[in-house]
C-alpha cells in the first residue's frame, strides 16, 4: 500500500527443488489462488521478512504430501526497525500492516464459517502489530 510506510510486501513460494524469496511487488500484482488462504507473516522488532521460510516451507511440506495448495505466504519487511523501543515506529507498522490486510483480503474468497479471509501470523513485537 503506498503511501503508509516505507515499507515493502514479499511473497514467500518455496518449489521442490528450491525457494523464491520473491520480488519486491506490490500484492495486487501478485498472482492469488482461490482455495488457498492468505497468510500474512509480521516480523518483530529488529526482525526481517525473512523469518517467514520456516513456517512457509513447513507448510509447503505438508501441501506436497497432501497434493493440494492451502496457503499463500506474505511477509511484509519492516526494514528491521526496532519497533519495541519506539511506539511511533511501531504505529506505523501498524497502520501498515492494516492497510495491507485490507488490500491481501480483497484479492482472496471468504473461507470458512465466519467468513475469514487473512491469517495474520506475528512473531514478537509483529504479534503486538498482528493484533
Amino acid at each position: 500500500p503506498e503511501g503508509v510506510g516505507p515499507y515493502t510486501l514479499y511473497r514467500y513460494v518455496e518449489s521442490r527443488q528450491h525457494y523464491v524469496y520473491k520480488l519486491k511487488m506490490e500484492a495486487h500484482e501478485l498472482p492469488a489462488s482461490k482455495d488457498a488462504w492468505p497468510v500474512l507473516f509480521l516480523p518483530g522488532s529488529g526482525g526481517h521478512s525473512r523469518q517467514v521460510r520456516s513456517l512457509a516451507s513447513e507448510c509447503a511440506r505438508r501441501e506436497l504430501q497432501l497434493g493440494k495448495r492451502m496457503y499463500d505466504w506474505y511477509a511484509l519487511h519492516f526494514n528491521e526497525e526496532k519497533s519495541a523501543l519506539d511506539g511511533r515506529l511501531l504505529f506505523r507498522e501498524l497502520k501498515h500492516a492494516l492497510a495491507t490486510v485490507r488490500e491481501l483480503s480483497g484479492m482472496y474468497p471468504q473461507h470458512g464459517e465466519n467468513g475469514s479471509k487473512l491469517i495474520v501470523v506475528g512473531h514478537s513485537m509483529g504479534g503486538v502489530v498482528a493484533q
